[in-house]
């Protein structure tokens, strides 16, 4: 009742918003920033490539620190090495790790990104960085950890963490100016570092920290940003109606890097899109961080037919939820076509359809904790998968209210290895009706219900079944 009350109210302000704050349904007018590609001479001069062997001992470095931090500071078992332990991550071969999904779906990649930005920073390219970033992790698996090494982490962090170093790249070469001075600069150079740890510790090691210039070094591209804040509320475990009683605060982040309807050729990870989301926490259970999930277009094409727009393209994605009820992090890719009718004030049809396949996924089991890894001796939470997914999205636009219908759809099956988890199918769904109501070109109030539903059909264990409901008003500002 009181959600009717809140979209009431919301609809007789929206009467009061004039019509010609909304001379474009697509909103491209909110892009921000310009687009800009720097001269190659000046980038000759002033960022010239770095040999291959300075950023490899940057990953080195960093990865000392770390493994360092882990056994003084944090105390752990697993930073204890020896000559003895290296050895033997040698002739052990690679296995699976016991790590928290939180910790292997997102904190490796972003581990993975720092390595891919060691030498994105020193000038080298998105191919040279990856490697890289597959380097870091290697050195990593087999010398900063007692355990063996651990097949996923060497997946996710060198591939995912390429996809998000990329992406922290590009949104750092938006902020970074090295024709600023004083508090300015610094205040850029340490924003840009917090959001990409690897280039703020390349940039201090080679001098582009402090050096000024008056040319701009940096490839810029035109963005989106828009934040919210809001109520999230769940419902019990497997239950479609019990609600808690007092809801969470939630903070909502989304970012478009690049329109890709204003050319025809679309190149590697210049168009991309992702979406934050943090709440409140309550117990141990929760995680602060609920989702973060990243969309990149990798290659493809713009066509126009009659002012209708087509974008066929083949994209990566970093898939990362996380509630106490719900858990899926996947690393995925596949086509993905999306129309757009022709640009209108007054009804519009937004919509996308892509179908991926994913060879390195967790989700949440209920009898993945009775398979141990041997050699740690311990168990997880989750099932390390394959599969594939569908995911699809439609909007419908008009001048004060939008409707839009999004949803996912997995299809993973736990690697049929010991360690991985208990061996079986899970058909998971999430399915997400949202509207927004427009007061303005900056202001919006968004109001959406999320249903997620898992079945899973084990080879050795009973058949489970669960549902989780949240409904979530966010209200968001556009910068």
């Amino acid at each position: 009742m009181k959600i009717f009350i809140i979209l009431l109210i919301s609809l007789t302000f929206v009467i009061q918003v004039s019509a010609s704050d909304f001379d474009s349904l697509y909103k491209d007018y909110q892009f921000r920033g310009i687009e800009f590609t720097p001269n190659p001479e000046n980038l000759k001069k002033y960022n010239r490539n770095m040999p291959l062997w300075v950023p490899f001992l940057e990953s080195v470095a960093f990865n000392t620190l770390l493994t360092s931090f882990n056994r003084y500071v944090l105390k752990r078992d697993l930073s204890h090495l020896t000559l003895k332990s290296v050895k033997k991550n040698f002739t052990h071969g690679l296995d699976w790790d016991t790590d928290a999904m939180s910790t292997n779906f997102f904190l490796h990649p972003v581990q993975g990104s720092i390595y891919y930005n060691t030498a994105r920073a020193n000038g080298f390219s998105m191919e040279k960085s990856y490697l890289m970033s597959l380097l870091g992790s290697l050195q990593w698996e087999y010398f900063m950890e007692v355990l063996p090494p651990s097949i996923n982490d060497l997946v996710i962090t060198s591939i995912s963490g390429s996809f998000l170093g990329e992406i922290f790249y590009q949104i750092t070469s938006l902020i970074l100016d090295d024709s600023r001075l004083g508090f300015i600069r610094y205040g850029k150079e340490i924003s840009a570092g917090l959001i990409a740890p690897g280039r703020f510790f390349s940039r201090t090691v080679n001098g582009s920290l402090w050096n000024h210039n008056t040319y701009n070094l940096y490839a810029k591209r035109k963005y989106k940003l828009s934040m919210g804040l809001g109520v999230n509320n769940l419902s019990d475990k497997n239950s479609f109606s019990n609600f808690n009683t007092y809801p969470e605060f939630i903070f909502n982040l989304n970012f478009i890097h690049g329109n890709p309807f204003l050319v025809k050729k679309l190149k590697i990870l210049r168009f991309f899109k992702f979406n934050l989301l943090l709440k409140t926490i309550k117990s141990n259970q929760q995680q602060f961080l609920t989702s973060f999930n990243a969309d990149g277009i990798l290659f493809g094409r713009h066509y126009n037919k009659n002012k209708h727009d087509f974008i066929l393209s083949f994209n990566q994605y970093f898939n990362y939820f996380n509630t106490e009820i719900y858990q899926i992090g996947a690393l995925k890719f596949g086509p993905t076509i999306r129309y757009r009718s022709p640009d209108s004030s007054v009804f519009g049809i937004d919509s996308s359809l892509a179908i991926s396949f994913i060879p390195m996924a967790g989700i949440l089991s209920s009898y993945s904790q009775y398979h141990l890894v041997e050699e740690i001796n311990e168990s997880k939470v989750y099932n390390t998968s394959w599969g594939g997914s569908i995911d699809y999205s439609l909007e419908l636009l008009t001048k004060y209210i939008s409707f839009k219908f999004d949803y996912i759809f997995w299809v993973l099956r736990t690697y049929n290895q010991n360690g991985a988890g208990a061996l079986g199918t899970e058909i998971s769904s999430m399915i997400k009706p949202s509207i927004r109501i427009n007061f303005s070109k900056k202001i919006n109030l968004k109001l959406e219900l999320l249903t997620y539903v898992n079945r899973a059909k084990y080879d050795l264990y009973p058949d489970t079944k669960r549902y989780l409901n949240e409904v979530r008003i966010i209200l968001n500002y556009n910068f």
